[in-house]
């Protein structure tokens, strides 16, 4: 039987209408369920609480027939993990039962059922995840390790570091992105060493996965720590010395409240293998392609040439970098209306009496070169007039 290692004054999420009555028709005849991981971790760190995971001792079978009793929804999301979600009036709880790993392969799990909540904490993470909370408040640490690591601040492995890795590889990553954005001092020993020791399991998980955990682990504040400390990982093909320009980078995007992880990915990795998106790997191409160009000592041609966004992240980028990009720059790129070329393929053909065709496109691209060069100043009739003599 668990007792409570704390109780905390109810935070409003807790009180949340459609959570109480999950709660309670979970818990209508014992303690049943309890909320567990993120949504504990984050209020002992007053981050925002978006998702409400709850670990349940019913099999996932009869957690649909308790809730369907209730009239509540359910979906059979990962039901042969024991994963099933609850839809109260449209919001979403993942209800996952009890469980203990049998074999894993670093990459998935086969798990049976239990209704020992030790056993369900000896499986997961990290201490500070293996906390379970009812909803009057009590919190519950069944390894006796997780409250206190919350409240210093410290990131490691449950158990032996290297076993909890070998689980599952993704692991290695989540502990640096943990270490970014819960660790204080320090990184664990133990934990780092494993994750070196192990880094060749990182090839047997899908780019998709690995790609997935780098963007979380972008979104850090304090992701330049991590990313420092995952230099001697050479599968990421992290670019050396990156983390000083990375940390420099969140804080101007954090002034300016423009913050862009695709920025960062770039600023930091080589690899885009791991990039399956198009619409991203085409973002990283452009910004490669205006950093090296020299559109950016000219705002209105670079906001000409390239999307606000392009040219707002990569001043951004190369002011990490150490080139000579002022304020005024910066907030020119914000701020500056986006240049218009003032001529249609119509005043062509009217001015020149030229029928649809190529020679239109040709005497356009005359006339935007006139315009350029002239810093975006001429008017209609002025570049008609230039195209004439």
């Amino acid at each position: 039987m668990l007792s409570p290692a704390a109780k905390i004054k109810l935070p409003q999420w807790m009180l949340d209408p459609d959570l109480v009555f999950l709660m309670d028709t979970l818990n209508h005849d014992n303690i049943n369920a309890r909320m567990v991981g993120g949504c504990i971790r984050n209020l002992y760190f007053e981050k925002n609480v978006y998702d409400i995971d709850i670990a349940c001792s019913f099999t996932p079978n009869e957690t649909i027939d308790i809730c369907k009793t209730a009239g509540i929804k359910t979906i059979p999301t990962g039901i042969d993990h024991g994963t099933v979600t609850a839809l109260v009036n449209q919001r979403k709880f993942e209800i996952t039962t009890l469980r203990q790993d049998v074999s894993t392969d670093g990459r998935h799990a086969h798990v049976t059922f239990t209704d020992n909540w030790t056993q369900d904490a000896k499986r997961r993470d990290f201490t500070i995840n293996a906390l379970y909370a009812d909803r009057d408040g009590s919190i519950y640490d069944p390894l006796g390790t997780g409250l206190y690591d919350l409240q210093n601040h410290i990131v490691r492995f449950i158990g032996n570091a290297e076993d909890r890795i070998n689980e599952d590889y993704l692991r290695i990553l989540r502990f640096f992105r943990f270490y970014a954005d819960y660790h204080d001092n320090l990184p664990d020993q133990n934990a780092l060493n494993a994750c070196y020791a192990l880094e060749h399991g990182l090839l047997k998980l899908s780019d998709v996965r690995i790609f997935d955990e780098l963007f979380k682990l972008l979104e850090s504040t304090h992701v330049h720590r991590a990313i420092q400390l995952m230099e001697k990982l050479s599968t990421l093909e992290i670019i050396e010395g990156s983390a000083p320009q990375l940390k420099e980078l969140t804080t101007l995007q954090n002034i300016l409240q423009k913050p862009s992880i695709i920025a960062r990915y770039y600023i930091s990795f080589k690899n885009k293998k791991f990039i399956k998106n198009k619409k991203i790997i085409k973002t990283i191409n452009l910004l490669d392609e205006f950093i090296k160009s020299d559109n950016y000592h000219d705002i209105n041609a670079a906001l000409y040439h390239y999307d606000r966004d392009i040219v707002i992240q990569g001043l951004l980028i190369l002011k990490a970098k150490g080139n000579t990009i002022s304020d005024v720059m910066i907030a020119n790129a914000i701020n500056k209306k986006i240049p218009q070329f003032p001529l249609t393929a119509t005043d062509i053909m009217t001015e020149f009496k030229v029928p649809e065709g190529p020679q239109v496109g040709q005497y356009l691209r005359m006339a935007e070169d006139i315009w350029i060069a002239s810093g975006f100043t001429l008017h209609r009739n002025e570049i008609l007039d230039r195209l004439k003599s």
